[in-house]
This record gives C-alpha cells, sequence and structure tokens, in this order.
C-alpha cells in the first residue's frame, strides 16, 4: 500500500545571486503577473513561493519584498481563464482592474487579514507592498454553475462572516497540506472545492456539500497526531479526541471509510515499522522495532505485519539487504509542477 507524501514546487530567491533574485522572481510568477519593477532592490529583495496541486486547483504560499505588477490582455490569453482567491497574512495589496465597456475602473485595497478575489480573465495593475499571502488558483470550468456569482466579486475584497470561514480555511489548508500524502491531496481538493463554493455562492447544495471539508481537517490532524505518537502504547481514541479537540462519535464518522480508527492505528504503525526495517542504515532487531512503533507483543506484531504486506518483517529485511527497495513512503513531485504547467494544464 503507497502512501506518497505530496511535496510542493518551491522557488527561493536566497537561492541566486542578489542581482537576479528578481527578474527570477519575475520568471517564477509570470504565469499570473508580470512584475514590472521591485520596491526593493539587491540583497534586501526576498522571495519565496511553494505551491502545490490540489487536483484542479493550484494553492500557493508566498512571501516577497514586493513590487508594482500588470496583468497585460496577452498574458491573460496565454495562461487562460482562472479566478484567484487571495488571503493577506500581512502587507498590503492594491489592484486596479480594468472592467468592461461602460464600467468604471474597479479598484480593491487588501490588508492582513482580509479575503480578496480576483478574475485573470481581467486585465489589472497594482502594488504588492512586503507580503505574506495564500492563493488559491480555481478554474472556470470547475465553477460553471457559480460563475456569475464569482464574476459579481470579482476584484473585490470580501467581508462578509462566509468569507471569514473562507479565510480561516486557506489557514488550516496551509498547515494541513504540507504533510499529505498524494491520495488526501485529491481528497482534499474535492474539500477545498466545496468549500470554495460554499462561502463565495452559497445554496443548500453547496453549503451542505461543504460539511465534509471540516471533517476532512479534523480527520487529517487525527492522522497527524496518531503518526506523531504511534511509539506510544496507550494511544487510544479518548487520547486523539482530546488532541483533536473532537468527540468520540466524529472520531469514529472520521476513520469509518478506512476500517475505523483501530484499524488506522495499526495500519500506521505496520507502515511505520516497513520503512524503520528497510531503510535504516543501523539494523535494529525486530522486536525492537516492534516496540518502538507501539507493538507490546512481538509475536502479535508479526503476524499482522505478515497480513499486511505478505511477507515477515525479517524477509523485508533481507530483501533491503540485499539492494531491494521495500520502502512504503516516498516522495513524489510533479515532474512539471510549475505554476506555468498548471495554470495551462487547467485553462
Amino acid at each position: 500500500m503507497s502512501s506518497k507524501i505530496s511535496i510542493p514546487d518551491v522557488f527561493d530567491s536566497n537561492q541566486y545571486e542578489p542581482a537576479e533574485r528578481f527578474q527570477r522572481w519575475r520568471e517564477r510568477i509570470a504565469p499570473a503577473f508580470s512584475m514590472e519593477r521591485p520596491l526593493l532592490t539587491g540583497d534586501e529583495y526576498q522571495a519565496k513561493h511553494e505551491t502545490w496541486d490540489l487536483g484542479g486547483m493550484v494553492f500557493a504560499r508566498a512571501a516577497q519584498s514586493g513590487g508594482h505588477f500588470l496583468r497585460t490582455d496577452q498574458l491573460r490569453r496565454q495562461s487562460g481563464d482562472h479566478w484567484c482567491v487571495l488571503y493577506l497574512k500581512s502587507g498590503i495589496d492594491v489592484a486596479s482592474a480594468n472592467q468592461t465597456a461602460g464600467m468604471q475602473e474597479s479598484i480593491s485595497t487588501a490588508r492582513a487579514g482580509d479575503l480578496g478575489f480576483y478574475s485573470l480573465a481581467q486585465t489589472c495593475r497594482g502594488v504588492m507592498r512586503e507580503m505574506k499571502a495564500l492563493t488559491l488558483y480555481i478554474p472556470r470550468e470547475s465553477f460553471a454553475k457559480q460563475a456569475r456569482d464569482f464574476d459579481r466579486l470579482s476584484n473585490s475584497i470580501i467581508s462578509s462572516p462566509r468569507a471569514i470561514v473562507l479565510g480561516d480555511y486557506l489557514q488550516s489548508l496551509e498547515r494541513q497540506v504540507e504533510n499529505c500524502s498524494t491520495e488526501d491531496i485529491a481528497a482534499l481538493g474535492q474539500a477545498t472545492r466545496a468549500m470554495v463554493a460554499a462561502c463565495l455562492s452559497p445554496t443548500v447544495d453547496t453549503v451542505k456539500e461543504a460539511e465534509t471539508p471540516e471533517l476532512w481537517l479534523n480527520r487529517t490532524k487525527a492522522g497527524r497526531y496518531i503518526r506523531e505518537n504511534l511509539s506510544n502504547p496507550c494511544l487510544t481514541p479518548q487520547h486523539i479526541c482530546y488532541a483533536v479537540g473532537v468527540s468520540r462519535s466524529t472520531l469514529y464518522r472520521m476513520f469509518e471509510a478506512t476500517g475505523g480508527v483501530f484499524r488506522y492505528i495499526r495500519q500506521a504503525r505496520l507502515h511505520a515499522a516497513h520503512k524503520l526495517l528497510t531503510e535504516e542504515q543501523t539494523a535494529r532487531r525486530v522486536g525492537d522495532v516492534a516496540v518502538f512503533v507501539g507493538f507490546t507483543d512481538v509475536s502479535d506484531f508479526s503476524r499482522a505485519f505478515s497480513r499486511e504486506f505478505g511477507y515477515s518483517p525479517s524477509q523485508a529485511r533481507a530483501y533491503a539487504s540485499h539492494g531491494g527497495s521495500g520502502s512504503q513512503v516516498v516522495e513524489f513531485r510533479d515532474p512539471n509542477a510549475s505554476l506555468m504547467s498548471w495554470l495551462n494544464r487547467r485553462a
């Protein structure tokens, strides 16, 4: 059973010489905006940008020194028709978007804690001042039913209670996405899509569908707590409920689809043991590995391990020592993981 960890595509200006940092940042962000000139230069200019593909959407975390930007008509045609949800953690973002014929130019100013909504189908110009932000790029085709509502929100700062919920969700998404498996990323994309629709175009159907994301986020939090506490033989539903802040019935419902919370704990322990047995340079005894991942009975561990993987712990170690790869957890990176490729792929 493979559980690949999805890692982001990362840009860090510190990897480049001071003289080329801004130009490199321009190239990175070019699918969305054309950065015209920086507010800081040389050693002072900093930019870090991480992106995750959520299976139809792109989630990005950015910290940058700021600068003036444009979105030209040519750029709009090149990178497709997307909306952009921006949660500003710090700094200021001022955007002036050109509207359709007969309408005035729309100007919006986002400050820390604001949620902005923008259409990449519009040309715009503006300035970003030393900011940290979370951005969700969503293709129009994924929200065809909500398109009219979304277009009315374009280039605006949303201050409704549901917008506050969406801002909180994006912050939770930031915390959760770093340790997600590729399988979880797909589910997270569905949950995020439901949350965006419910918050920005609320109907009975979209609000009902969005009940899933909170459950999913709590499940991810519980899963992380379990993985971090595998060596505790007293890891119980009561401990997990207290750590996550959910009731026992909610905890059971969270893991119902995977066979229950006890099965999840056992599988997590077995896969952690498999990793130790096949990857460690310094060999531990099988019994020591069993105890380390939370089993109190070595025989029980060996039987459970054999049922899960089809071979014994000793065989797993022997296979790895002869050059085989028994690892069940590997890093995964999309070979085309760039903002441009993702935006073009969704166009």
